[in-house]
């Protein structure tokens, strides 16, 4: 039995989940198939939310057909699964993996595969099987290493739709695989040869029977192996110490060992000698990865410095391989047609093959390399364009002019496959007229993500061209790999390879995500741009998520940095400017329980360090390809307001509201690294009483553009927040921050008692009010107490911090947040602001914001 993993894409490239597979034998009867524990699987496979799909079942050849909704997505015809015996003692198995999605728990050795298949005789050692596991982009390249007292017995590749490279011990061998067809020649399983420019493997032994005529890939006695060998690498070891005339040029002499191409030349068609190898590189490779130790002794690698154990001294091998034996980096990613370069030990390309049938000397358009910074880069005779940072060590990058692809050896985990549309922003950044880019990127939970917008307001582009999205969509990582507990997930690099115009869908598949901020976003920035300016939006929030979910390291850490960094590149790539202005920040409720004063002090210093984490590395995305970094790049932040659903009776879970107030306070601290955009409380929260309605949703994006334009303009923010308290006798005095003056307004938002204004004493007794605040001037506010203040004796005051006057009820309620129900403030600025006609055309008023203060009477 072999096992198989697929992956159902549309023609965005993004998965399609729910859709049906079909397995079929090469005599068209229905595959027998098996999950991992041996339980028989039903036909149609359906695919998960990832799109993804796997089974268990002999080996074979076999049609893989995926469907939805009646019509079919893909039909894939000889996917081989299993293994087939070859001429020469190795198995090669020609399918195992069909995704974007990794499997495996070992180390990436990949680019090490042609040296420990060349070199196997000098590998002898007494020690056990372990399994290496690489990541190609159209399959998964698998290296196998059993072995015994006498060699390695066994190397087992895996590639799909045949697009592989081919191993022998001597250049003859690579010459006999490469004869072209001869009816007269008794033909047996293993054997390959060439016809109609393509490489054939014989499956039945037989003689006088010819490949199918392509596109027909197999009979009875041939299977397709590759239909574009032009430009094949091959490694021949140095054990062949033979020489021979090389067949496109007619050069005499040309070594047999060494790294040749197959390609047309002047005099004709072969393999045209390139390099010679590292003979110590490989010997060295070779040797230890046969003393190769399993990972859980203690013994080390004979040969290896002292604690040079398993996997890592393998993974070291590979590296030294990979990297230093002549800079060659093989195409861990087989693209049809080719794609890869050689490089010099800085990193430089010496010369780039091309899927157009060309080898190029030197400096070439979009050549990758891993540079001295570990980040992946584009090289081209002009500049170098960073790509992306690594996790781990990126391995076998590999592009085809189109497609940047590479594998990330994580640190930990399975190993990453990843990669970059180079031409992904070209549709809609090609408009010269436009070049610069405004980048507004948001995290949080499940307010960033529309969770329960149950609908959109924005369902068709409101500025094509101007405010774009990925083409995952604004939430860019879609469905349930947005809510935990499943989440939260890594973004495929799929959901992020192009530019699209940006509107809002509806995914009801989990949670009723519809509009987000993002809509509203665009509506409110966009009408502030210059003419020459375009923006990209998406939000990486996931629900539920506390304030180490989406913290430092984390995916949704991760996932934000990857997008700025694909931006970054595209327009670098397009010759556009980038500008990243703030990051859009919406969480907290996460945070809410038991928020004593340790546990706000542990959020708050959390919070700093996802900030200044998330500047720096936006700050180094900006630096490495040459744009404008700014001083700042703080957190713009909405107050969240609805702590009020979760109802507890007091001695238990409490719920008070005090992380909301300790992200206004840090805020006023630190006024470069976080910029308030006001509280909640104000708009309509859906039937949860938790979750903002699709309209709210809306109107939240609509200040965030334009609180964005205003960071731009170098204005200040438009948020309601105290800046000063004083108090003596019955006066107690509060200064505001307001751009407007001040007025209480008890229409839009009901009266909760005193206007959620609450003094207490040291205490924690509450002290009532003579009358509600007043406004005194135009920021002034003015509280009249029952009791006149001690004098020398500290008093708080709590604004917009509960729903009811007097002692904390017991047990305490459960009520909805919104304007006429949970914690609130009915004070508000006098802004003339009004939203766009999609929501009403209502006004953008700023109401007062959660807050704690406390003073000293005097």
């Amino acid at each position: 039995m072999a096992r198989y993993v697929g992956l159902v894409e549309d023609q965005y490239l993004r998965p399609i989940a729910g859709a049906y597979v079909t397995v079929e034998a090469i005599d068209n009867t229905a595959a027998v198939l098996t999950d991992d524990n041996g339980n028989f699987l039903s036909q149609p496979l359906i695919t998960d939310d990832y799109g993804g799909y796997y089974f268990n079942t002999a080996d074979g050849l076999y049609t893989i057909t995926s469907t939805r909704s009646g019509n079919i997505i893909a039909k894939e015809y000889n996917v081989v699964v299993g293994i087939l015996p070859t001429s020469d003692g190795f198995q090669i198995a020609l399918a195992a993996e069909a995704s974007n999605r990794l499997i495996g728990d070992q180390q990436v050795a990949a680019a090490a595969a042609s040296a420990l298949a060349l070199e196997t005789t000098r590998a002898q050692t007494a020690e056990q099987t372990e399994t290496t596991r690489a990541q190609t982009a159209e399959a998964a390249l698998d290296v196998r290493v059993t072995t015994n007292t006498t060699s390695i017995a066994n190397l087992q590749t895996s590639a799909r739709f045949g697009e592989m490279q081919t191993y022998r011990a001597t250049y003859a061998d690579f010459v006999t695989d490469f004869t072209a067809y001869n009816p007269a020649t008794a033909y047996v399983a293993g054997n390959r040869l060439i016809d109609q420019g393509a490489l054939w493997q014989n499956i039945l032994a037989s003689t006088g029977t010819a490949p199918p005529t392509l596109p027909t890939t197999t009979n009875a006695n041939w299977i397709l192996i590759n239909d574009q060998i032009i430009g094949l690498p091959i490694v021949v070891p140095t054990s062949d110490t033979g020489t021979h005339t090389d067949p496109t040029n007619g050069a005499t002499n040309v070594p047999n060992t060494g790294i040749h191409v197959w390609m047309t030349g002047a005099s004709g068609t072969g393999f045209h000698y390139l390099f010679p190898t590292d003979a110590a590189y490989a010997q060295n490779f070779a040797t230890l990865a046969g003393h190769y130790a399993n990972d859980s002794t203690n013994t080390d690698v004979p040969g290896g410095s002292a604690g040079d154990r398993g996997a890592k001294y393998w993974s070291l091998q590979a590296q030294a391989f990979a990297n230093q034996a002549l800079g060659i980096f093989t195409p861990i990613f087989p693209i049809q047609g080719g794609g890869w370069g050689v490089f010099d030990p800085n990193g430089y390309p010496v010369m780039h093959y091309r899927a157009d049938n060309t080898v190029i000397p030197g400096y070439t358009d979009y050549t990758p390399a891993v540079l001295a910074d570990t980040r992946l880069y584009l090289m081209s005779s002009a500049s170098k364009i960073a790509i992306a940072s690594p996790r781990g060590t990126i391995r076998g990058e590999a592009e085809d002019g189109t497609v940047l692809r590479w594998v990330d050896e994580v640190t930990s985990g399975n190993p990453e496959r990843r990669s970059f549309q180079i031409d992904g922003a070209r549709a809609k950044m090609q408009n010269t007229a436009f070049n610069k880019v405004v980048l507004v990127l948001q995290t949080g939970q499940s307010l960033s993500i529309g969770t329960n917008a149950s609908g959109v307001i924005t369902g068709t582009p409101p500025y094509p061209g101007r405010a774009l999205m990925f083409n995952g969509g604004t939430r860019v990582v879609q469905g349930g790999a947005t809510q935990l507990p499943t989440a939260p997930n890594l973004m495929n690099d799929t959901q992020a390879a192009q530019l699209v115009d940006l509107y809002e869908v509806v995914d009801a598949s989990a949670n009723q995500f519809g509009e987000t901020q993002c809509g509203g976003t665009a509506v409110g920035l966009v009408p502030n741009l210059a003419s020459n300016e375009i923006t990209v939006i998406a939000t990486v929030g996931v629900g539920g998520a506390s304030i180490d979910q989406i913290g430092v390291g984390t995916n949704p850490y991760i996932n934000m940095i990857r997008l700025a960094e694909k931006v970054s590149a595209w327009c670098k790539l397009q010759g556009a400017t980038l500008e990243i202005p703030c990051v859009v920040f919406d969480q907290g409720e996460s945070n809410y329980p038991n928020d004593n004063q340790a546990t706000v002090d542990l959020y708050i210093t959390n919070l700093n360090a996802l900030q200044a984490a998330t500047e720096s590395a936006l700050k180094a995305t900006l630096s490495t390809n040459g744009f404008t970094v700014p001083t700042n790049i703080p957190f713009l932040f909405w107050q969240p307001s609805s702590w009020c659903v979760y109802g507890n009776s007091v001695g238990s879970t409490h719920y008070n509201g005090n992380v909301p107030a300790a992200q206004l306070a840090n805020a006023i601290a630190n006024p470069t690294k976080f910029i308030p955009l006001g509280p909640q409380f104000w708009s309509a929260y859906g039937p949860d009483g938790l979750h903002a309605t699709k309209e709210s949703y809306r109107n939240y994006g609509e200040r965030i553009g334009a609180a964005v334009a205003r960071i731009r303009a170098g204005l200040d923010n438009l948020a309601v927040y105290a800046t000063n308290i004083a108090g003596s006798g019955t006066t107690i005095s509060i200064t505001y921050h307001a751009n407007t003056p001040l007025t209480p307004d008890t229409t839009n938002v009901t009266d909760p008692g005193q206007y959620g204004f609450h003094l207490f004493d040291a205490t924690g007794t509450e002290i009532p009010l003579a009358a509600n605040p007043s406004v005194v001037g135009s920021y002034g506010v003015s509280l009249t107490p029952n009791t006149a203040l001690t004098a020398g004796q500290s008093y708080t005051v709590k604004i917009a911090m509960q729903n009811f006057t007097g002692v904390r009820p017991t047990p305490y309620p459960a009520v909805a947040a919104g304007p006429t129900t949970g914690p609130r403030a009915p004070l508000r600025d006098s802004s003339a602001a009004v939203s766009s006609s999609a929501i009403g055309s209502v006004p953008l008023y700023n109401w007062a914001m959660s807050q704690i203060l406390t003073f000293t009477a005097s």
